[in-house]
């Protein structure tokens, strides 16, 4: 790519070192990481970057002395502080580090883009509007269904809808949707308050939600707020709310359409503003034809739907996820892989993940925890994949995995006269697995 650079980026700051790193890469930006100081001075010694990007809050050497080094070894390297104080000003008009530029912390990664001036010769990078973009890690990857949730979202909050239904499977990553609108449609300061069914004991589920007065009941020895007043001004997040007991679902009913309600042991109402999110592990339709669920609830709460695809079913964003995943644990662990071999690929994408996007991150985060020391790339032999899906592949031989992928599926279409499902049940693959690396490979 013309316009890719070679970047250094140097941090301590997880989640604004994670999202920062991801996004430059996706703009097709080679990116290099470290966490400490000492590192990155042996670094730019030995190789050429076209940019450094620092946060100065790094433990292990003094901002100045960082600076100065930085300025002796490279005087040609272009360098971008991260940082949110005043005196990196200071710290930059004393040494004459004229090509350093200050980004305040409250400005998002994910809001840089990269341009090119000077005739193409200098790349830069330049900040838009401080608005928090989208960067959770559940909702990487460029699926059809993965792009809808990402622009529903962004409906959601442009609208101000204060009542959202989430649908998905377990592991699709339902509560981080919900964070994820919370924290774009609401100020940093505003409460998002999660609660869960079924971990709530069925005796003080009322109490919990609703909150209670001194003396309504045994051991209330004190007035307490329940969830939906703690949620007040922010986002209350109603997690698998079809175990919400029947009689709970009344008086919820009643409260949404009125927005008040009324502790317990109390007579006097309380009103509250805020965004309620609920969300369903299963088929609405199903749990409402078994009674377990009202029909006039389940009404009230799909003002705004969003469902979230299991991951099966967007093979596509599989890799991209676990790239992602494997990045995060090398900026939190300090250890560096080359990536996965065309072997542990095939074997990702082989799996039905019956965990969704959480059990892709735990397959990603234990196998790099089990690789031992000397292996730089992980492959097929190191994944730790529940059912073993990498005893469908091959041994290795001189022909790379890749090169046999396309023989193997160009061979099943042929058997089966290109019929693609049959072609695909052949081989033991989901369909759309199938699918996707048809088009990966340039089948058709």
């Amino acid at each position: 790519m013309e316009s890719s650079m070679h970047i250094l980026l140097t941090g301590n700051d997880e989640i604004i070192h994670t999202s920062l790193r991801d996004y430059l890469r996706n703009l097709g930006h080679q990116v290099e990481v470290t966490r400490d100081g000492y590192t990155l001075l042996k670094r730019i010694s030995a190789q050429n970057y076209n940019l450094v990007l620092v946060d100065l809050r790094i433990p292990d050497i003094n901002d100045i002395e960082l600076l100065t080094k930085i300025q002796q070894n490279r005087q040609d390297m272009r360098v971008v502080l991260i940082s949110g104080t005043e005196i990196m000003k200071t710290l930059i008009e004393t040494l004459r580090l004229d090509e350093a530029t200050i980004l305040p912390q409250s400005i998002q990664p994910l809001n840089f883009d990269t341009e090119r001036n000077n005739g193409g010769q200098t790349n830069n990078l330049r900040t838009s509007h401080p608005k928090r973009q989208i960067q959770n890690e559940y909702l990487v990857g460029n699926s059809s269904s993965t792009q809808q949730v990402r622009e529903r979202i962004r409906q959601v909050v442009k609208a101000n809808v204060d009542t959202i239904f989430i649908t998905g499977e377990t592991g699709t990553g339902k509560e981080v949707v919900a964070r994820e609108i919370h924290l774009q449609g609401s100020s940093e300061e505003r409460p998002f308050v999660a609660v869960n069914y079924s971990a709530l004991s069925e005796s003080l589920v009322e109490s919990e939600l609703f909150g209670h007065v001194e003396g309504a009941f045994t051991g209330a020895t004190a007035d307490r707020a329940g969830y939906f007043e703690l949620a007040n001004s922010g986002t209350l997040f109603l997690d698998e709310i079809a175990d919400l007991a029947v009689h709970i679902q009344t008086k919820l009913l009643r409260i949404l359409e009125t927005r008040t309600l009324i502790r317990v042991g109390s007579t006097q109402e309380i009103s509250f503003q805020e965004r309620v999110i609920s969300a369903f592990n299963r088929d609405p339709v199903s749990v409402i034809k078994s009674g377990q669920f009202r029909s006039d609830l389940f009404h009230r709460l799909n003002i705004f739907p969003i469902h979230l695809t299991p991951l099966r079913e967007r093979p596509e964003d599989i890799l991209p996820l676990a790239e992602h995943f494997l990045g995060a644990y090398t900026a939190k662990s300090g250890r560096s892989f080359d990536g996965f071999s065309e072997g542990a690929k095939f074997a990702l994408l082989d799996y039905q993940y019956p965990g969704n996007v959480r059990e892709l991150r735990n397959i990603v985060e234990r196998t790099a925890i089990l690789c031992p020391p000397e292996v730089s790339q992980i492959g097929a032999e190191h994944l730790d994949i529940q059912g073993n899906a990498t005893e469908k592949l091959p041994s290795q031989s001189d022909i790379s995995v890749g090169e046999n992928e396309h023989q193997w599926i160009l061979q099943a279409l042929e058997e089966t006269r290109w019929n693609r499902r049959q072609a695909a049940k052949n081989l033991g693959l989901p369909y759309s697995t199938f699918r996707f690396k048809m088009r990966k490979l340039g089948i058709s």
